[in-house]
């Protein structure tokens, strides 16, 4: 994460502005948008002091989840499920976590796994993808369901 962050700090201040983190993240096709940065922010309280930059601290601290998910990932786990998470990182296009029905759509269709809109939606009622009703699939309820297709 240290090596991130400091390849995000363009300026080498020590902190990372929005401007910064958006293109960072952009470029490192770790979000999509603008938007997508400006939601990653909010939801998981980058900027903590509230003084409009990402301190160093800040950063490690939002990220570390992310960080040790990835860690749990490089250990004893079969290929077929590592693909599964892979497919799953490639449809969340904003890095959220969770892809909405839009993200699904996309990402299935352009796996081959659906041909059209309306089956993806099929799928999502069949199995019940979004077990919590939250509009949101997480990866573990993409697991779930995926075992199942």
């Amino acid at each position: 994460m240290r090596r991130l962050f400091k390849r995000l700090d363009e300026d080498g201040s020590g902190s990372v502005d929005v401007a910064e983190l958006t293109d960072g993240l952009i470029k490192f096709k770790m979000a999509s948008s603008p938007e997508a940065v400006t939601r990653l922010i909010a939801e998981n309280n980058l900027d903590a002091d509230g003084d409009g930059s990402i301190s160093r601290e800040e950063f490690e601290r939002a990220f570390a989840g992310v960080q040790h998910e990835v860690a749990a990932e490089q250990g004893d786990v079969p290929e077929s499920v590592r693909q599964v998470r892979k497919l799953f990182r490639s449809m969340d296009d904003d890095g959220s976590g969770w892809v909405d029905e839009r993200e699904l759509c996309e990402g299935m269709i352009k796996a081959g796994l659906a041909f059209s809109y309306s089956e993806v939606r099929i799928i999502i009622e069949k199995y019940e993808l979004d077990k919590d009703g939250d509009g949101r699939i997480t990866l573990e309820e993409f697991e779930d369901v995926y075992q199942v297709l």
